[in-house]
Parts: structure tokens; sequence; C-alpha cells
């Protein structure tokens, strides 16, 4: 899982696609061919009645690559700190 939402931020995700704090989310340069969509894009039936989460301070927001398939944060809420168990930088 790649974290999207930091402490603090507003994300939306009922719509097609992502916002974090109003913006679009978009994927790191490296990444290509990936596209964040939101719970709209699906069409999911498991689309939570309330679709925008302000993070509190220890509350991370966190999307698969693949968010056409991923259960992520948009299914099961935010991932606190103390859940989070590894870093990784890529250059």
């Amino acid at each position: 899982m790649r974290v999207v939402g930091m402490p603090g931020e507003t994300v939306e995700y009922g719509g097609d696609e992502i916002l974090v704090d109003g913006e679009p989310l978009s994927p790191p340069a490296h990444l290509k061919g990936i596209r964040y969509v939101g719970l709209g894009a699906l069409k999911s039936a498991l689309t939570p009645s309330d679709s925008k989460i302000v993070l509190t301070k220890d509350e991370y927001f966190v999307l698969g690559d693949n968010t056409t398939n991923a259960h992520d944060s948009r299914f099961w809420g935010a991932v606190p700190r103390e859940s989070i168990t590894g870093r990784l930088d890529v250059p």
C-alpha cells in the first residue's frame, strides 16, 4: 500500500477520482500507467455513504497501486500510525 493521505489532510474518494485537500491525486512520475480512481469510477456496491475523511494526527490514507482491484482505505478507512510497519523510499 502507498500512503497518499497524511495526518490533517482531507481525502475525498466517492467520485471518479481521489482528491487530497481538494486537489486531484496523481501517482508519482516513475509509475507509468497507474491511475488513482475513486469509488464512483468503480461503480462499487461497497461505496460508503461518507466518502470524505479528515485524517486525525495519527491516521493515514493508503491506496493500492492497482486501484481498480485493491481493497484499501477507500473500503476500510484510515490506517492508524501504529499499524504502519515499513517504509520504502524510491528515488
